[in-house]
């Protein structure tokens, strides 16, 4: 017997629903993008943490 399409699709956007759901709730796609930026992902705060050097200092352009 060959499953019908419907129930292909609602398997499929349960997967894809399940899988959205364990990346939000695991932080990984947050994780990888911090790591990448040279960051310290702080899974409390659900902050990434990023050290400047004093030399970088905070420049904040101002239009006059």
């Amino acid at each position: 017997m060959r499953p019908s399409t419907g129930k292909i699709l609602f398997m499929a956007l349960a997967v894809l629903a399940a899988l959205l759901a364990w990346l939000w709730w695991s932080d990984a796609v947050f994780d990888y993008k911090c790591e990448r930026a040279g960051g310290i992902w702080d899974a409390d705060a659900r902050v990434c943490r990023i050290p400047v050097n004093p030399d970088q200092g905070s420049h904040v352009s101002r239009w006059v």
